[in-house]
């Protein structure tokens, strides 16, 4: 995989220079050559054997089915505090930036990058042709692929607003568009699960207790007003997140 890669983009070949030989070493090398690959067909050959390995890393993993978690006082919603990508779901939102297509910058661990990196390239061509259909993007916006390699059949790509400085009412209506539409394309697709990350917060500026608030109330509204609504899983990995949610839920 790492000579298939290399073979179409040797420009990419620095990261070779500072890689040692162990399989750890060597997998994150791949991993780093992943995130550089532009948008693009690949042959059949790396299809398959990146199938083969993200597969046994899912499975290998420690899954966990989102219909087992615990309920909390709040109707169809539940709480899981770590990695998402261990969570068996009908659907993922991924916290996607304008471009859709992930991040390109090796070895950074944010929700998007994993998502990319534990699905497979065909992520990023199915996010590329949705950005071509649906472009401009913008906050507010979400837009829905195929999961490939997940433990999810689904991702649902959501941009919420990023902050600089104070909140204003357009941040505030932009986060809730984000996961009205969100709600809105797990409706359409007949989901039963969903597992949403902590959209906007953190390094997206949006203070923490308000988006949570949002995240909750605008997902009760959604519910509410869906006879077969899904179980909702809100997803956290700071512990001030954690505790955000955990009383708000009352868990």
């Amino acid at each position: 995989m790492i000579e298939i890669l290399l073979a179409d983009h040797p420009e990419h070949s620095f990261l070779v220079r500072q890689c040692g030989k162990g399989y750890g070493e060597r997998r994150s090398l791949l991993r780093g050559l992943m995130a550089l690959r532009p948008p693009g067909p690949l042959s059949e050959e790396f299809y398959r054997l990146e199938g083969a390995l993200l597969d046994e890393e899912r499975e290998a993993s420690g899954l966990i089915d989102v219909l087992s978690l615990p309920a909390s006082a709040l109707p169809k919603i539940t709480h899981f505090h770590g990695n998402m990508l261990r969570l068996v779901a009908d659907a993922y939102v991924n916290e996607a930036n304008v471009e859709l297509q992930g991040c390109f910058v090796p070895g950074h661990r944010s929700l998007d990058s994993r998502i990319h990196s534990a699905a497979g390239l065909e992520l990023r061509n199915a996010c590329k042709a949705l950005f071509d259909k649906d472009k401009p993007i913008g906050p507010g916006y979400a837009g829905m692929t195929k999961g490939y390699h997940l433990a999810a059949p689904y991702v649902i790509h959501a941009v919420g607003p990023s902050i600089r400085g104070r909140v204003r009412d357009i941040d505030l209506n932009a986060l809730r568009k984000t996961y009205r539409k969100t709600m809105s394309l797990a409706r359409k697709a007949g989901l039963r699960s969903i597992a949403f990350p902590c959209l906007s917060a953190g390094e997206r500026g949006f203070p923490r207790k308000e988006a949570c608030g949002i995240a909750v109330d605008v997902v009760l509204e959604e519910i509410a007003a869906w006879k077969d609504a899904p179980i909702v899983c809100f997803v956290t990995e700071k512990d001030e997140d954690r505790a955000l949610y955990e009383e708000r839920l009352g868990i």
